[in-house]
């Protein structure tokens, strides 16, 4: 072991000599001449071991360096042996009190000296020790435990499984992986602080859980990442349910005011010899199996699943070969109008030849090119192909049909798409009308916005656009509203054996109808059976696609069958049921008894030129709960009328705008007040129609849509609510202030933009908590100062808005918003402190038919500036003749909040 130092302080230089003679044998020697020396070597010499300290020295005394060398908690971390003169006790009891380790009185033997150190010297390095090996292991048990969650990290689960089951061979264990649908969504929308408190309790709950009884199949836990969970079980008394239902109750608890639903993915252990990092790999690629599944919540792993990885890798490096080597193939299968027998169009569907796995159908490879990115790459390769082919039967003289290409929701983000397609017209000499560009159903819910922009774009282009697999995703037919596709592509699938099945008939028979009224051809796709095709027709759908009539084939094929079979040229809506004759109704009435038996709501007619209902049918009229005595005395018999008030002149304005651009069709939702006084969602599909009199008559199919509305609206609304403040997010606040001026076109409005001057010093002094409880208090201040009718949003960080429509008068917002600036100004965070709020505002007033969202935020914006430039603490309204950071503001001076 190394030689430890000692220190002597003494101002005596013959009893440092003395100490000196005796030790230094043993250990090194340092000296000092008085207390302020001794402190220097001290600090020069962090090694010395022992400190032997007279107490009675000129300058610094040996009483005032022990209280020098004591530390911030009070203790001393250096022994100290104290040397004095003289047998006093007081002096003794102050050297302890200091934290002296021992006393030595003048004179001493050289061997009591020796004594006193050597047993100093192992008595602290006994500690020293002790120390060092707790600091390891609170060092170790830190990197084993995730800091988040209290839970063991996913490396040490690992190895403290992996033990546990060498352990006990023979036996069977189950390993289970859990996470939660959506918390990526819950983290964007409340903050990732939010998202790690939830996964902070949840690891709380799991831990207090190992000790409930129906938990005493579990061995361990542990936390992977995010809100990935891991468990070990014994597998004889392992329940999934339980374990699925007992998080899923937890959660809710939790989290009340967001739906969660829990996926479990779950792998059988009887190889102990299998490493757990896989074994939590084949339990993820089970989760993986389930996850946005509608009804499976739970997995077992299957070595199906690994076999699937393992080819997914497979294609994925063999797919820019098959590319380059052309190994893609086009195939056609042919479409058909069933009344006249003639083909109305192909659709393109990509085929692999692969070397060694044989022709690949898209189920094959099109998912995995969709994951990997690939498929706009293929996508390009088959529009291409298909405008050659087009112009090779062109050239050939053929009677050629329209081709459908798909084309997948990556390649509706890319702002080329319209040019491309242009310049595929353009080499090939064709005609846009000749190119049929599918979309899937799913892809209107990624983005509507961008989807609705980039099919106008389109459209205006000259090119048609369908929607393929209409009813296997979200099927809104407010979406074909505001979605102006050109055809519905139906898929059989989603109404299997409709023909058998009442259930499934009539939501067949109602989408054909209502797209009927809406003038929407249709064509229904994967028709196999001449059953399946003569139900279609007799709903009004002649349009069909599928095995009954035509394979996917190769163009040489369907090169072949162009020259025996008809074309027809465009698609035309046909088989529509014809409307009833005027005059009094009954539900006998052939055409309203066929839509009585498809629509789940109910069907009412009236004149399109007074709005004088003429007929209700008796769903109808069960569905609001009247007679029809009673309806009549309601609404006097008018359309108008039986629209709420508060809609109806967004109603009558929806109306207007659909039928100047279909010229015959509209669509809407709206509230009806039920004979119990409860206003009920529902929604209108209209269609106009003249009768052989001249007289012209709207037919109304309309459809209760409140439950629907009601569940989606509490998800939507609750996802749009800020986590800390409880008002909107940016994207909420946006959404529904644009929703305002759209509904309220003729109204003016004032935008407010509030910033908080002090945030970040309410951080820094005060602490975070009283940060986020000052953006807690701003949001309640607002929601309070204006009306429950205005929208309030926190657009991040300390900045809100505020949308107050209808108030734009300069005099009454002066004192509005004066008033609020004072009461923010007044309002303290903490007593003892007195740290006052600090808010600056920028306002914008507009007519909302001539703005939007970011125009006003743009001017509310430009307002601030200038108020942050001459003072915070006040307000602005934007004026045109401000330009940012070069003109000043007239600001509304108030008088400055200042800290107390």
């Amino acid at each position: 072991m190394a030689r430890k130092t000692v220190l002597v302080a003494d101002d005596d230089r013959i009893s440092r000599l003395i100490v000196k003679k005796n030790i230094e044998a043993d250990y090194n020697i340092l000296e000092a001449a008085d207390g302020q020396e001794a402190l220097a070597v001290l600090d020069r010499h962090p090694e010395i071991a022992v400190l032997l300290l007279d107490l009675v020295m000129p300058g610094l005394n040996g009483f005032e360096v022990l209280k020098a060398l004591r530390q911030g908690d009070g203790s001393l971390r250096l022994p100290v042996i104290v040397i004095t003169g003289g047998d006093d006790v007081l002096s003794q009891e102050k050297a302890f009190a200091l934290g002296a380790m021992d006393v030595m009185f003048k004179p001493f033997s050289g061997a009591m000296l020796r004594h006193k150190v050597d047993n100093i010297v192992a008595v602290t390095e006994s500690i020293r020790l002790q120390d060092e090996l707790e600091l390891q292991e609170q060092l170790v048990r830190a990197a084993e435990i995730d800091s988040l969650t209290g839970l063991w990290n996913k490396q040490t689960f690992c190895r403290e499984a992996g033990k546990y089951f060498a352990a006990h061979p023979g036996r069977e264990f189950v390993l289970s992986l859990w996470d939660l649908d959506r918390f990526k969504v819950y983290n964007e929308n409340f903050g990732p602080a939010v998202g790690d408190r939830l996964i902070e309790d949840i690891g709380k709950v799991l831990a207090a859980a190992a000790q409930e009884i129906h938990f005493s199949s579990l061995i361990l836990q542990g936390h992977d990442y995010g809100d990935h969970f891991l468990a070990c079980w014994q597998a004889d008394t392992f329940n999934e349910q339980a374990l699925h239902d007992f998080v899923q109750q937890k959660l809710e608890r939790l989290s009340p005011n967001y739906k969660f639903t829990v996926r479990l993915g779950l792998y059988l252990v009887h190889d102990a010899g299998v490493s757990v990092a896989l074994m939590c790999d084949r339990a993820l690629l089970a989760l993986r199996s389930v996850k946005n599944s509608y009804d499976k919540h739970w997995a077992w792993y299957e070595d199906l699943m690994r076999r699937h990885i393992l080819e997914e890798a497979s294609l994925t490096d063999d797919m820019r070969t098959a590319l380059e080597e052309g190994q893609f193939l086009p195939y056609f299968q042919p479409q058909y109008n069933y009344k006249t027998g003639n083909m109305i169009g192909v659709e393109a569907l990509a085929r692999w030849q692969h070397p060694t796995r044989g022709l690949l159908t898209p189920a094959k490879f099109i998912p995995v090119f969709e994951k990997n990115g690939f498929i706009y790459e293929l996508d390009r390769y088959m529009w291409e192909a298909s405008c050659k082919y087009l112009r090779r039967w062109l050239d050939l003289g053929l009677a050629v049909p329209s081709v459908s290409v798909n084309v997948s929701r990556t390649d509706l983000y890319r702002h080329d798409l319209e040019t491309i397609f242009r310049n595929l017209i353009l080499q090939y000499g064709l005609q846009p009308g000749m190119l049929r560009l599918e979309i899937t159903e799913s892809a209107y819910m990624d983005n509507p916005e961008q989807l609705v922009n980039t099919v106008s774009v389109l459209q205006q282009a000259g090119f048609l656009v369908d929607m393929d697999d209409f009813g296997t995703g979200y099927s809104s037919l407010n979406m074909l509203k505001q979605l102006p596709v050109d055809l519905l592509k139906l898929d059989m699938k989603f109404v299997a054996n409709a023909e058998a099945n009442k259930r499934s008939a009539s939501i067949l028979a109602n989408v054909v109808h209502m797209t009927s009224d809406l003038s929407l051809p249709v064509l229904a796709e994967g028709v196999e059976t001449r059953l399946q095709a003569d139900y279609l027709e007799g709903l009004g759908c002649t349009y069909m696609q599928g095995y009954l009539f035509a394979k996917p084939m190769a163009p040489a094929e369907l090169e072949t069958l162009l020259r025996q079979a008809g074309v027809e040229k465009r698609l035309v809506a046909e088989g529509k049921p014809a409307m009833p004759a005027a005059g009094d109704t009954t539900d006998k009435d052939l055409e309203l008894q066929k839509l009585l038996t498809v629509v789940p709501g109910g069907v009412f007619r009236y004149r399109a030129e007074t709005g004088e209902i003429d007929y209700v049918s008796q769903n109808m009229l069960e569905m609001l709960g009247y007679t029809r005595e009673e309806f009549r005395d309601k609404f006097a018999n008018k359309f108008a009328n039986m629209v709420y008030a508060e809609d109806r002149d967004r109603v009558l304005n929806e109306i207007r705008t659909d039928l100047t651009r279909t010229g015959g069709t509209d669509s809407c939702e709206y509230r009806i007040e039920t004979k119990s006084g409860r206003l009920k969602w529902v929604f209108d599909a209209g269609r106009l129609y003249t009768d052989e009199q001249g007289r012209r008559w709207f037919v109304v199919v309309i459809i209760d849509i409140e439950e629907k509305r009601k569940h989606y609206g509490r998800l939507l609304h609750e996802a749009e609510l800020d986590g800390l403040t409880r008002v909107y997010t940016r994207g909420g606040a946006e959404r529904y202030i644009n929703l305002r001026m759209t509904m309220e076109r003729d109204n003016v409005c004032t935008f407010l933009l509030l910033d908080m001057d002090n945030l970040k010093g309410i951080n820094d002094h005060l602490g975070h908590a009283l940060g986020d409880a000052a953006l807690q208090m701003v949001a309640n201040q607002l929601k309070k100062h204006f009306r429950s009718s205005d929208i309030i949003g926190r657009m991040g960080g300390d900045e809100f808005v505020a949308f107050l429509p209808g108030l734009s008068n300069e005099k009454t917002l002066h004192r509005s918003i004066g008033e609020l600036l004072h009461t923010l100004a007044g309002t303290y965070l903490d007593k003892e402190k007195q740290w006052p709020l600090s808010c600056s505002m920028g306002l914008a007033i507009s007519n909302m038919g001539r703005t939007n969202f970011s125009t006003m935020y743009r001017q509310a914006d430009t307002a601030l500036y200038h108020v942050k430039r001459n003072g915070k603490g006040s307000f602005a309204i934007y004026n045109p003749q401000m330009q940012l950071k070069t003109e000043t503001t007239q600001k509304q001076e108030l008088p400055p909040a200042t800290p107390k």
